[in-house]
């Protein structure tokens, strides 16, 4: 991976800094992992995102850091500029989203509902015959928003979330400004929703980077986020 202090980083969480967990409730944050984020962030004088499905409020409470964050995919926004922060879309008619969601689960036992407002996401052993029909209901959904909601699926999760929000809008949206504005932007993420992340880095002279499995769109590849931490550090520490 080559980086350096003078790029811009946008960093999804799970499965990328901490490991994957089978409920969102079970994941833990290290030390190891504030440190090299508070490290990461003060080299590169701010230019450092976390990019994740998790809504912001989660995000500060796990990592006990505060810094740019992109929640739920983007939909909200967080710079660290008082006249940014607190972006946020949402869904007119996020309660009768939420309600179908909750059939949905109730059709499916052992199904973990998480709401986020204005993401729902269905958690369930991916490839097993339940988790495939809630897959089939949650696209039946979506498809009956007219456009308007997107179905997303990721490790042991489908979420529903606007359509007009992904990681790469957030990759976008963030560029706009200091102090994104003007650096290379890197992308590691570990799934799925991570690709609109890569693809927007790349589309701005930068790269993304798969953690795990090899994704579409990313140039680099680590194996686990022990490998992540170890090369957040190595650009932390680089003179």
């Amino acid at each position: 991976m080559d980086a350096s202090r003078d790029d811009a980083f946008f960093l999804d969480l799970d499965g990328t800094l901490i490991d994957t967990t089978p409920t969102p409730d079970g994941a833990r944050v290290s030390a190891r992992v504030r440190a090299v984020l508070q490290r990461l962030g003060r080299a590169t004088r701010g230019a450092t995102m976390i990019v994740s499905g998790r809504a912001i409020a989660t995000l500060d409470a796990m990592l006990r850091v505060r810094m740019p964050a992109a929640g739920q995919h983007g939909a909200e926004m967080r710079f660290l500029n008082p006249a940014l922060d607190n972006v946020r879309v949402g869904l007119a008619d996020f309660p009768a989203i939420l309600a179908a969601c909750e059939a949905i689960r109730d059709r499916h036992p052992g199904t973990l509902l998480e709401v986020k407002d204005p993401a729902v996401a269905l958690h369930l052993p991916a490839g097993t015959p339940a988790f495939l029909r809630m897959f089939g209901e949650m696209r039946a959904l979506a498809a009956a928003q007219g456009g308007r909601v997107a179905c997303v699926v990721a490790h042991n999760v489908v979420e529903l979330r606007p359509a007009s929000v992904h990681k790469g809008r957030a990759v976008e949206g963030a560029s706009l400004f200091r102090p994104f504005a003007g650096r290379r932007p890197i992308f590691i993420g570990n799934d799925m929703p991570d690709i609109d992340g890569f693809r927007a880095a790349t589309a701005r002279g930068g790269y993304g980077v798969a953690v795990g499995a090899p994704l579409e769109g990313a140039r680099y590849r680590l194996d686990g986020p022990g490998d992540v931490l170890d090369a957040l550090e190595a650009v932390a520490g680089a003179a």
